[in-house]
């Protein structure tokens, strides 16, 4: 089995608000530059297909209500990092 490594990042824009993208940046019509903080996985394919799924549902379960759908997970207060 073949050790990989997946090298990946995640930031949420408004999509209105994104010119383009560079070497972990999110450019902004505005002018500005949003970090995209790189991600890295290593092992098997299936192992890094697990773990990536097991990541990006993390990265969901820890964004603010102002971006969709609430949270299970919060608190009633808005706290993302505490269990309910």
């Amino acid at each position: 089995m073949k050790n990989l490594s997946l090298v990946y990042g995640l930031r949420l824009v408004p999509k209105e608000s994104l010119k383009s993208t560079r070497n972990g940046e999110a450019i902004l019509k505005d002018g500005s530059e949003k970090h995209v903080t790189l991600h890295v996985i290593e092992g098997s394919v299936e192992q890094i297909k697990n773990q990536f799924q097991h990541s990006v549902d993390a990265f969901f379960e820890l964004l603010p209500a102002e971006y969709g759908e609430e949270n299970p997970r919060q608190k009633p207060d808005g706290d993302p990092y505490s269990e309910i």
